[in-house]
């Protein structure tokens, strides 16, 4: 539709301006289900940028294209992980990351995936993992919040 790919180069605009940096996400999880037989889950996250979310009137619709940013590394055996890994994610401070044209807005989610890894020498082949669950926020919201901190509860899969 016409709105909507004028829609989507006036992003790509301003994705080009000087006052977008990256964020660094630092990441814990709390309480992890037990998804291992004998021990607790071995966590990894995996960082998104989806793109091409589009809101008419109120109606959210994805491309459902997905931009890997960054993963953490595996934490064995912990339901409380505390990441060390960082990971970046862009952000214009001028903008809230969400444009409207004529009532259609596109809105910047990050999607953080979090992984039981069984397979370690396997670790980037997430096909060969187990899906624990996803959160998803806008940068946004992590900003724009108290301390720059959000607890998300995690959606399972199942």
């Amino acid at each position: 539709d016409e709105e909507a790919e004028q829609a989507a180069k006036y992003i790509l605009a301003i994705q080009k301006e000087d006052y977008t940096t990256n964020i660094e996400l630092t990441l814990s999880c709390q309480n992890l289900p037990k998804l291992d037989f004998f021990s607790h889950s071995d966590p990894m996250v995996v960082c998104y940028l989806i793109e091409g979310n589009i809101v008419i009137r109120l109606l959210i619709f994805s491309s459902g294209k997905k931009i890997e940013l960054g993963k953490t590394e595996v934490i064995i055996d912990n339901p409380n992980p505390k990441f060390a890994t960082s990971i970046a994610v862009p952000y214009n401070f001028e903008k809230k990351q969400q444009v409207i044209v004529n009532e259609i807005s596109l809105i910047f989610i990050a999607e953080l995936e979090i992984y039981d890894i069984d397979e370690l020498k396997e670790r980037d082949d997430l096909d060969k993992q187990e899906l624990i669950g996803y959160v998803q926020t806008t940068i946004h919201e992590i900003v724009c919040s108290p301390s720059q901190q959000i607890n998300k509860t995690i959606i399972h899969p199942k």
